[in-house]
């Protein structure tokens, strides 16, 4: 199976990782990893589809949901997008009514984000 990226591969120590969650949200914050490890885990079984054209199905997933992520932070309801950021430079956005579908884990971030049903970058 084929693995690409931007060929930038970030040294992160656990000690210094974090995901900011701010803009047009009501309680903005800043997890450690140790936080965002914390928060409820979600389990789903879904198929992943590389913009690399290939595919790998029944994929069983385990991380934080970006529901359970919304529902800390409370996007206003002015929010219509989310907009990632990755250490490596990468940046996506995704419509916050496809984000907040409940099989969308954020387990990933912030490298990218996994999106069940998407066409994704991997890694």
């Amino acid at each position: 199976m084929a693995v690409l990226d931007l060929g930038y591969h970030p040294n992160i120590p656990q000690k210094r990782w974090r995901l900011t969650i701010d803009g047009a949200v009501e309680h903005p914050v800043v997890l450690t990893w140790k936080d965002f490890m914390a928060l409820p885990q979600t389990k789903d079984t879904s198929d992943f589809h590389c913009v690399t054209t290939w595919s790998k199905l029944d994929m069983h997933w385990k991380g934080v949901s970006l529901l359970d992520l919304a529902a800390l932070v409370q996007p206003k309801p002015e929010a219509t997008h989310l907009l990632c950021y990755g250490d490596d430079t990468y940046t996506t956005n995704i419509a916050l009514e496809e984000a907040l579908k409940p099989d969308v884990p954020a387990s990933r971030c912030p490298r990218n984000m996994a999106v069940p049903a998407w066409i994704f970058r991997s890694r």
